[in-house]
């Protein structure tokens, strides 16, 4: 523990053999003990940091990897089309009119199954009353 008015003693690590035993006094004790449990602690945090980034890098690769094939699928798609409709003759205009007349033709078979629908709905109920 360090109070304000203690002044930092400095540490002078001699030269170790293997039969050499450190002593430390009390104020250098504590502050090896501080600098142990500190740099733990960065270990600590540092090994969270690199987990945290090697999960990011899988889901990075993971990620591009969708990526690239949904792009690879989109471009065979688009090669198909174009295939089809010179196959087919069809210029750009003739193409792009189809896909209208095939959207207006699905509109109004959505309009007429609800009108079918609400008649229908409409006669029940009434025979129901009745």
């Amino acid at each position: 523990m360090k109070s304000y008015g203690q002044t930092r003693s400095l540490m002078i690590v001699p030269s170790f053999s293997p039969d050499t035993s450190l002593v430390l006094d009390k104020t250098a004790a504590l502050n090896q003990a501080n600098f142990n449990l500190g740099a733990k602690e960065l270990r600590l945090r540092f090994s969270n940091t690199l987990l945290r980034e090697e999960k990011l890098l899988q889901l990075w690769e993971a990620t591009s990897a969708q990526l690239a094939a949904k792009e690879t699928l989109i471009s065979n798609k688009d090669r198909e089309i174009l295939l089809l409709s010179k196959q087919l003759g069809l210029k750009d205009d003739e193409l792009e009119k189809s896909i209208k007349v095939m959207r207006t033709e699905s509109r109004k078979k959505l309009f007429l199954g609800f009108g079918i629908g609400f008649a229908g709905g409409a006669i029940a109920a009434l025979v129901l009353l009745n």
